[in-house]
């Protein structure tokens, strides 16, 4: 008789611990908005002289679908875009990830284009750098030449409020073109909820 109340008793809590992590999930948001482009220039901010820069679909030379960010394309053009995210204090995963795409004239013997991606806070100063490239790293126009770039926001960033930036800066004589797609900052929280 003894035994068989052990038993029901860890029966029981077996149960309810099975319940308890059942009220556990993890869900995964995305924080960029429009981050494909194909709402034109929706949730960012684009900057630059003497054109800016813009929110193309010239020559099909998206990543995916029809549209894209492009930068430089002319001597002397500095461009940025950014877009203001905040990252959730209970992220327990925060990664940005994007495509670029880089084609150019110019020769290969010098970095004078340049072009990087960098996290900003509010005040528009950069923290960090995620990567840098120039007309060195040029290919050409379109797929099958876009790059894959990803990054761990976490823990830097977890509960800030901050900016995600493309610059691009050309010296050169000759043009480079600058393009960027499929931009996504992907967070996964987990949340738990109960009743008794």
């Amino acid at each position: 008789m003894k035994t068989h109340s052990i038993s029901r008793g860890f029966s029981v809590l077996a149960i309810m611990l099975i319940a308890a992590l059942s009220l556990l999930s993890a869900r995964a948001t995305e924080l960029i908005v429009n981050g494909g482009f194909e709402s034109g220039s929706t949730g960012w901010a684009l900057s630059g002289s003497p054109y800016g820069a813009a929110v193309s679909s010239l020559g099909g030379f998206a990543h995916s679908g029809s549209y894209y960010l492009f930068l430089g394309g002319a001597v002397g053009e500095s461009d940025a875009a950014y877009q203001t995210i905040t990252i959730p204090s209970t992220a327990t995963t925060a990664t940005l990830s994007f495509y670029y795409n880089i084609n150019t004239t110019e020769p290969n013997t010098s970095a004078s284009d340049t072009f990087y991606a960098a996290i900003g806070n509010t005040s528009g100063t950069l923290t960090a750098i995620v990567g840098s490239w120039s007309n060195l790293n040029g290919t050409s126009p379109g797929n099958p030449y876009y790059y894959q770039v990803t990054y761990n926001l976490l823990p830097s960033y977890a509960g800030q409020t901050i900016r995600i930036y493309f610059i691009n800066s050309c010296t050169g004589t000759k043009v480079t073109n600058f393009r960027v797609d499929d931009v996504s900052v992907l967070v996964t929280t987990v949340t738990c909820s109960y009743s008794l």
